[in-house]
Formats: structure tokens, sequence, C-alpha cells
């Protein structure tokens, strides 16, 4: 069944405000400038922008003319304003002082000077030394006294000749003014014979010389200094007499015995070690070396040693202590005493300097000194060959007490 009537339209709402137009819809914007976005995963090179000219800054000063900024070799610079004329001809200072301002200028715009910036003046114009007028001479004077002055052509030596007659003319009036000197009494020598000295006066003129007597005999002054002279050489002449008999004749020292103390050895300060007992050869080592004490021994392989010792029967290694000190000696014994000789010379070396070995006056081998691989003494006694090293200070007193 059809409606009767069409429904009525819907209306919007509308604000409420009476009297106000409603306001203008707002306008779209326009995207159509903006370019579209491109994914990150799409890659696109930029395009291409053209570069763009750089404008150049206007130049505010306009640029010197060629004259100026390269003159001609020989000619002065020419001066950038006109000075005002101060004279009717310029001095030296002032050609000077325009020339190097007019030369600074120059430099600072970038224009090289004449010469290295040496100014130059004017050849043809004349210069003139200023007038400063007539040299007046400047007599000092003091304030309230008044000043004298000398006549103009005085000479110098006739002032000096003044001064020196002044000086002679007053020492002339201290001398006249002193009254007389009053006749005194002087010491007069006389002989010894004469006594105590006696005081004459002084005579103003002088007695004349008395005549020598015919025969005059020497003062007793004299014949007493010459007395006294001769006491003292014979007093001289016996004491050297006495002298010479005492030591021609002097007694022999006289002796008195005394007490001799004799010190015991030097014992060892360590308790040593037994010596090895595998053989009679290794017993037969000493404990104790002086003050040295046997601390240790190791007993050899002969297959151990046999590259560097030789064909060996028998061997040891042992170790001597005092104190800080240590000695050290390989006992090696051979089979004969070829072998041993032959191990001797190897050891000490073909031409060492080598010393005979004695036991009971009776030579049983020989010894020699070695310095490497360190320094020690090697000797042989029959079949035996001993190598010894230590302090190289302390070697020949241990190889003296070993005692093999």
């Amino acid at each position: 069944m059809a409606p009767d009537s069409e429904p009525t339209p819907r209306v919007p709402w509308l604000p409420v405000s009476e009297g106000t137009e409603p306001a203008a819809p707002e306008e779209e914007e326009d995207f159509s400038s903006f370019p579209p976005v491109v994914p990150s995963w799409i890659q696109r090179e930029a395009p291409a922008q053209e570069p763009q000219a750089e404008e150049e800054p206007p130049n505010p000063l306009p640029p010197p003319s060629a004259a100026e900024v390269l003159p001609d070799p020989g000619t002065a610079p020419a001066a950038l304003e006109d000075p005002p004329a101060r004279h009717a001809q310029p001095d030296a200072v002032q050609l000077l002082g325009e020339s190097a301002v007019a030369s600074a200028a120059l430099s600072a715009a970038g224009a090289p000077t004449p010469l290295g910036g040496v100014p130059i003046a004017p050849v043809d114009s004349s210069v003139t030394p200023p007038d400063f007028g007539e040299p007046v001479s400047f007599v000092p004077a003091f304030d309230g006294e008044p000043t004298e002055t000398e006549p103009e052509h005085t000479p110098s030596h006739v002032k000096a000749d003044a001064l020196a007659a002044g000086i002679v003319a007053q020492e002339q009036e201290q001398l006249a003014s002193r009254p007389p000197l009053d006749g005194g009494a002087v010491y007069t020598p006389r002989a010894f014979s004469d006594g105590a000295a006696v005081s004459a006066p002084i005579d103003t003129q002088p007695e004349p010389p008395a005549a020598a007597p015919a025969q005059a005999e020497p003062p007793s002054g004299r014949k007493g200094s010459l007395l006294w002279l001769w006491i003292l050489l014979a007093v001289v002449v016996l004491a050297l007499v006495g002298i010479g008999y005492a030591v021609l004749n002097k007694p022999d020292p006289a002796v008195i015995p005394g007490v001799t103390v004799t010190e015991p050895a030097p014992s060892p300060t360590i308790v040593p070690s037994p010596a090895p007992t595998g053989s009679d050869f290794q017993a037969a080592m000493p404990a104790t070396v002086g003050t040295y004490s046997l601390v240790g021994a190791e007993v050899l392989d002969p297959a151990d040693v046999a590259l560097t010792a030789g064909r060996v029967a028998d061997g040891v290694d042992l170790t001597y202590r005092s104190g800080d000190d240590t000695m050290k000696v390989r006992a090696l014994q051979y089979f004969n005493e070829d072998d041993a000789k032959a191990m001797f010379t190897q050891f000490a070396g073909e031409d060492a300097a080598t010393e005979p070995v004695e036991a009971g006056g009776t030579t049983v081998g020989e010894k020699a000194i070695i310095t490497s691989p360190k320094p020690g003494i090697v000797w042989r006694n029959g079949t035996s060959v001993f190598i010894l090293t230590g302090p190289a200070l302390q070697l020949t007193d241990f190889y003296e007490q070993f005692g093999l």
C-alpha cells in the first residue's frame, strides 16, 4: 500500500544564534605543489639543480690608475693630496716626510714602492738647511748672586802662572811668620872607650879637622870584640868535634828478647759433611780445606761425563764453603797415566804455561791456570786430574791446602 503523502525531508541542525550569519566553509588546501611521498625502499636520484651564479659584492672604491699601481722607476711617487704650502721652498725634512707618506699609502693599496720602500726626493730641487741665527753662549748664573765675566782673550797659561804665583806667595808668608829655630842639643856619637855619650851644642861653623897622630893605636873596644869572636869560634869547633865523635862511636842497639806468640790457624765455621765412601778415591777427598768445609759431594757416572771428560774410572764433584765464598772441585781418576796427561792437556790448553806438582819432594804431575769458562786451576797427580773453580783471589791458597 503506497503512502498517501511524501515524507518530510530531514533538516540539519543549525546553530542557535540569532542575528549572526553562519561561518563560511574553509577553503581546501591545494596539495598539487607538494611532491608525492616515495616509499623508503625505492631509491631515486635527486633532480640536478642548476648552479646559481654568486653575486659579486659591489666594490665601494674605484681601482687606482695604472701609473699609481706601477710608477715609473726613478721618479718620486705622487702624493695623494697636495699639502698646504707652508714655505716658499720646502726643506729636506718636509720632502722626506711627504715621500714617506706617499710610499706608505702605495704599500697599503698593494702597489710596490720604489726601491723597496725607500722614498726618493727630487734631485733637481735645491735644499737649503734652516737658519737658526747666530750661536749664543749660555752663561749659568745663580739667583741673587752677581755674575762676573772673565776677559775674553785671556790665555790659559797666563791663568796658570797667576795661580802658581799666588800659591808661592802664600807659602812664603807662612814661612816668614814662623819663629826662628833656637840652638838645641843633638846626639854626638863617641867611641866605646869614651864612656857615655855627651850632648854638645850645635856649632854654626864647622871646626877644621885635627891632624892625625903619627902612630895611631887601635881602641880598646876593638880588641874586646876580636877576643869574643875567637872565643865563639873555639866553642863552635869543640861542639862539632863532640858531635862527630858521638856519631862515629855510636853504641850498638841493645836487643831485648821478646816473647813470640803464634796464633792458631783459623778453623772452619761450618760443620763439614763426610766424604763419600764408594771407593778409595772418593774416601781420600778432604773434608776441610783451610777455613772451607765440605758441604756437598756428588758421585759422577762415567757415561754422563764421557763426552767432556773422556773415559774415566771414577769421578766426584765436591763443594766447599766458607762464609759466603764457595769453591768447587771436580776430581777425576783415569785408568792410566797417559789418559790423564791427555785430558789435562785438553782442560789446560795446548799452549798453556804449566808448573810441576810435587809430593814429598818428587814431581808427580803438573798444574796450569785456566780462565775459561771460569777462572780456576787444573792439575794432575799421577792418574788423577782435578779442576778447581771459585773466587780468583783465593784459588792459590785453596790449592796449596787441598793436599792431593
